[in-house]
């Protein structure tokens, strides 16, 4: 499984060893709080009934309750020790024809076949699933675990769609934070990541999904006064973010016009 999200996302900058050289930005930004986990299940598990029988009975022996039918979970604050209930989502990407045959989808719900129990999102974006991920260890001593994380050219193709998803809900509290975490992505990506996000978004230069987020891009990053522009800037002023050397518009535009760059997207 793949952790992805705004927990990912702390994950990937709480967990880092700092060996991975400089990054877009040197100032290490402060994380949002999340409550919220996405787990991606590869292709592999969610074509199999045991191994997602296997994974409902863990949620359930947790202490886990379904919110949303087989598909999200709440988990209360009192038995985590949180202030708030930790909610629980699981994905997956596209199902690869070999593999069609034994999964049964339904208004994007995935299951294997005569298995019931626990289903998956379908995310059809999420092309890039596998590609790129990195894992880090959690916890200590027995408890201790490996995690894998998205990789960053994955995050902005998923935030893309999910900022322009949320951005259509006028009144949705949470359609900003989309636009701090694809922020938080570019400052954090070191040269090599920032090489394999150039390579992979010419490399999949083809795929459908692929060309959606560049228009996305466009869309939503496309001048100083474009949407997603908007969104950043005011998510920043909540939350009360301070960037060193520099003012916070010189760094917004320095990332609108790197977005471009790195998705290989033509701005209009």
């Amino acid at each position: 499984m793949t952790v992805g999200g705004g927990y990912g996302l702390l994950l990937r900058a709480t967990h880092r060893s700092g060996t991975e050289g400089r990054t877009r930005l040197q100032q290490r930004l402060p994380q949002r709080g999340t409550e919220d986990i996405d787990y991606f299940l590869d292709a592999e598990i969610v074509t199999s009934a045991e191994r997602m029988a296997a994974i409902r009975s863990a949620l359930d022996r947790l202490g886990y309750v379904p919110t949303v039918e087989f598909m999200q979970f709440t988990i209360p604050s009192s038995a985590v020790g949180m202030s708030a209930a930790v909610k629980l989502d699981l994905l997956t990407g596209p199902i690869p024809e070999s593999v069609a045959a034994l999964v049964q989808i339904k208004d994007m719900r995935v299951r294997p076949v005569n298995a019931r129990g626990l289903h998956a999102y379908l995310t059809p974006e999420a092309f890039s699933l596998a590609q790129g991920r990195q894992e880090f260890e959690i916890g200590d001593g027995a408890e201790s675990i490996v995690v894998s994380v998205l990789h960053p050219f994955t995050y902005f193709i998923l935030k893309l769609f999910a900022l322009r998803d949320r951005l259509k809900r006028t009144t949705d509290p949470k359609q900003r934070y989309h636009a701090l975490d694809l922020f938080s992505v570019w400052a954090s990506l070191t040269e090599d990541e920032w090489n394999q996000v150039r390579e992979w978004s010419q490399e999949h230069s083809g795929e459908i999904h692929m060309r959606e987020t560049q228009s996305i891009c466009r869309e939503l990053f496309g001048g100083a006064t474009a949407r997603g522009v908007i969104a950043l800037r005011d998510q920043m002023q909540q939350s009360d973010w301070s960037l060193e050397s520099g003012d916070t518009e010189s760094f917004v535009e320095d990332f609108r016009s790197d977005l471009f760059l790195l998705l290989d997207a033509e701005e209009a």
